[in-house]
């Protein structure tokens, strides 16, 4: 006679049952007379089910972990699998290097997430000369004129521009 799902169960924790109620015996007297597995089978069927239910669990956890993150950077992807708690991060991981001045979306602080990717768009470095001196300025702006307005710098008629 097969034993079910439920004469299985009732075999492996009837030692824990019969402590805990002394009158389950009489409901089910036919557990403890002929379907009961010896001790031996008893113990390999609890481990084989805990290791079941740790492998399934596992599974499940890795499955969610190392969902692979998407990033681009300057328009260029990269792939990071991993479990990350922040935006930067799974940055880090990438071996991706900021300057304080890109812009990184989402938010360093941000937890990830592997539907949406990561942007990074990287300042771009301009060398200012001028009669003062050099200066160094980081921009995402596309054109001179555009970082000039955003800097507020003026040009004077005698001023030479020469960019990088």
């Amino acid at each position: 006679m097969a034993i079910g799902l439920v004469d299985t169960l009732f075999c492996l924790f009837r030692p824990v049952a019969v402590v805990w109620s002394p009158h389950l015996p009489h409901l089910s007297e036919r557990f403890m007379t002929t379907n009961a597995l010896s001790q031996p089978l008893r113990v390999v069927l609890l481990l084989f089910s805990l290791l079941l239910c740790l492998s399934i669990a596992a599974a499940g956890y890795l499955a969610l972990a190392q969902a692979p993150y998407t990033l681009y950077v300057d328009g260029e992807m990269v792939q990071v699998s991993g479990s990350y708690e922040s935006v930067e991060a799974v940055l880090a991981a990438a071996a991706v290097e900021l300057h304080p001045e890109d812009r990184v979306s989402p938010p360093l602080s941000a937890t990830p997430s592997a539907e949406k990717a990561i942007q990074v768009a990287r300042a771009r470095r301009v060398t200012l000369r001028t009669e003062e001196g050099a200066q160094t300025l980081w921009t995402h702006q596309p054109t001179l004129g555009a970082l000039f307005a955003e800097e507020q710098i003026s040009a004077g008629p005698a001023d030479q521009i020469y960019a990088d």
